[in-house]
């Protein structure tokens, strides 16, 4: 596409989250991506680094211990580790990036948008005739 590219993580819809690559629930089209996935084993460890936010640990919620190769994206706390799966699976850091800059580019976008428009002035609200 060469822009950048929105990544949404709405948690307040419907629609599902990741699922795991691995595990019981794993969301390998057919059996033959999840076959490679089990050979390649290309599994998230823990603890895992973050170049510039630290080393993160399972998450943990209660009694609940998450782990995202089998749990997949369960909720917005492992957020960073769905960042560290991709890091695992061989994406570069200067491909994560954006990411780590998507707010700011999301105020640009909107700067940019205010300076084309006319500014209004509030006149209070209309009156009958």
């Amino acid at each position: 596409m060469q822009a950048p590219v929105a990544f949404g993580s709405d948690f307040n819809g419907m629609a599902g989250h990741i699922g795991p690559r691995f595990g019981n629930e794993a969301c390998g089209g057919n059996v033959g991506e999840r076959a490679r996935e089990a050979i390649g084993n290309k599994r998230l460890g823990y603890p895992f680094t973050l170049p510039g936010f630290g080393t993160f640990h399972r998450m943990k919620t209660g009694h609940k211990i998450y782990d995202f190769n089998v749990d997949g994206l369960a909720h917005i706390g492992l957020m960073p580790d769905l960042l560290g799966d991709l890091l695992a699976i061989g994406m570069s850091p200067s491909k994560l990036e954006p990411i780590f800059r998507s707010a700011e580019a999301y105020v640009n976008v909107w700067e940019k948008a205010l300076k084309t428009v006319k500014p209004q002035v509030y006149k209070g609200p209309l009156k009958k005739k």
